[in-house]
């Protein structure tokens, strides 16, 4: 029955940490003997409302290709300011964002 089939589906997604979407978890049905279309799987695990955790994407920098212009020191080193916003120093090499 679908409970039977969902709570398996469910116990499987559990074991893999919640990474299998419904290609995986077909193949790994297929895999014990569970014959079922991928269609089929794909409804329960929408009825039960499994879903694949998502990786974080990795991307790919290019920045060391584009030629840098050192800029001088032009605090040399005195970072007292008279004012507030006279003087701002920040060193960032690599920032990741979403």
């Amino acid at each position: 029955t679908n409970e039977h089939l969902i709570a398996h589906i469910k116990q499987i997604h559990q074991r893999v940490k919640e990474t299998y979407g419904s290609p995986r978890m077909h193949a790994e049905l297929i895999s014990t003997g569970i014959k079922l279309s991928r269609s089929r799987i794909e409804r329960l695990m929408r009825k039960a409302d499994i879903q694949a955790k998502q990786s974080k994407r990795h991307r790919r920098t290019y920045q060391h290709r584009i030629p840098q212009i050192a800029v001088g020191n032009l605090l040399d080193r005195q970072f007292d300011a008279h004012k507030p916003n006279q003087k701002w120093v920040f060193d960032i090499t690599f920032i990741e964002t979403k």
